[in-house]
């Protein structure tokens, strides 16, 4: 899985709606430095993390995991 392509989408879904990482992760109830991780691709969000996600940026799964290779 390609951590990085998440993160960049992660970051342009976020910016598309004019969401800060702060108002992410009061949102979702974990800490600021959870939402910065997974912003720079130093750690995956789980399966149930990023349906909250995609639900706050009014998104899909899909779309941010886009360009995510598993091979």
């Amino acid at each position: 899985m390609n951590r990085f392509a998440m993160s960049d989408n992660l970051i342009r879904a976020a910016r598309k709606r004019h969401m800060t990482q702060r108002a992410i992760a009061e949102r979702m109830g974990v800490h600021v430095n959870t939402i910065g991780r997974w912003m720079r691709g130093d750690t995956i969000p789980s399966a149930y993390d990023l349906y909250r996600m995609a639900r706050i940026l009014s998104t899909t799964m899909d779309e941010l995991m886009k360009g995510v290779d598993d091979g």
